[in-house]
């Protein structure tokens, strides 16, 4: 091989690598913006359960309600399926948003696994996912009466991102209503 091919894809080489160390994506907040400080777009979908309405209004209910989008394909929501219950046994609104997903599956999936949500609104299109700004599943938000997001998890919840994130949220929250 000459010389003279071998050059310009070593500078290809180098400028690939030069744009991905100063863009370095990964580490911009603004990549994938929280929805946090943000109002809930309106939205009307179906109940998963009883085929009854299920809206943002809803959220109006509830002081505090916390908003999980999942799927029963979805291997990261079956994992922190378990802190959600466990968040709907201790008290707090907890209402389920199921995506990209059929009814059937979904059914399926609580009857396994156990429904700790109050209300499941069912999104097979994804519309409602990406009005709230969602980029996939799972996802979790805490939300006031007047559909004001002040937590928004992209990803699996764990237990020490509940206990150091979401919980002081929603503790703050209740402080500020008083």
């Amino acid at each position: 091989m000459k010389l003279g091919n071998v050059i310009p894809l070593i500078v290809f080489f180098l400028i690939g690598i030069s744009l991905a160390y100063v863009t370095n994506l990964s580490s911009k907040a603004s990549f994938m913006p929280s929805m946090v400080g943000t109002k809930v777009e309106v939205f009307q979908t179906q109940e998963l359960l009883t085929d009854a309405g299920f809206s943002s209004n809803d959220f109006a209910a509830n002081d505090i309600t916390i908003l999980n989008l999942f799927a029963s394909w979805c291997v990261s929501c079956k994992a922190e399926h378990e802190l959600i219950k466990d968040l709907s046994q201790k008290g707090y609104n907890v209402y389920g948003l199921d995506v990209a997903d059929s009814k059937q599956n979904a059914k399926a999936y609580l009857q396994e696994h156990g429904n700790p949500y109050k209300k499941i609104g069912f999104d097979p299109r994804q519309r409602v996912a990406i009005a709230l700004g969602a980029t996939g599943v799972p996802e979790t938000f805490v939300i006031d009466k007047q559909g004001m997001i002040y937590f928004h998890q992209r990803g699996m919840l764990d237990k020490d991102i509940v206990e150091r994130q979401l919980l002081p949220v929603i503790e703050g929250m209740k402080k500020k209503s008083k």
